[in-house]
């Protein structure tokens, strides 16, 4: 029969083991989240996809002129846009396109998921 300690272990090691489950579950969610509340104007509910200093990052190799107007809250570069805050995503979204005026989908395919080693393991 197993030691304590070594049950102790398989326990501590089956909890983590739940929780990066349980933590890579809820990563998902949110990206599924994301998508949905954006497509269909839940405004409050996109931007609680964020926390407090959270970036919506919009990678765009040449933003149209027009957006720096559209969007004052974004920070732009060659590269695209980035929308940084909860009150500057706020903003944001209530600007945003939506059904039925403009039909599209945010779709998140392919999801890769990498966790950092855990300390001590």
């Amino acid at each position: 029969m197993p030691s304590n300690e070594v049950l102790n272990a398989d326990f501590e090691a089956l909890a983590a083991c739940v929780k990066d489950l349980e933590d890579e579950r809820d990563i998902r969610r949110a990206l599924e989240r994301y998508g949905h509340s954006i497509d269909y104007g839940m405004e409050a509910e996109w931007v609680d996809c964020f926390t407090e200093d959270g970036v919506d990052n919009h990678i765009i190799s040449d933003p149209p002129k027009d957006w720096t107007e559209m969007f004052p809250m974004g920070e732009f570069s060659p590269e695209g846009m980035k929308i940084r805050g909860r009150r500057n995503l706020a903003a944001f979204i209530s600007l945003h396109s939506r059904i039925p005026d403009v039909f599209h989908k945010h779709i998140v395919l392919d999801t890769v998921i990498t966790r950092r080693p855990r300390r001590g393991g």
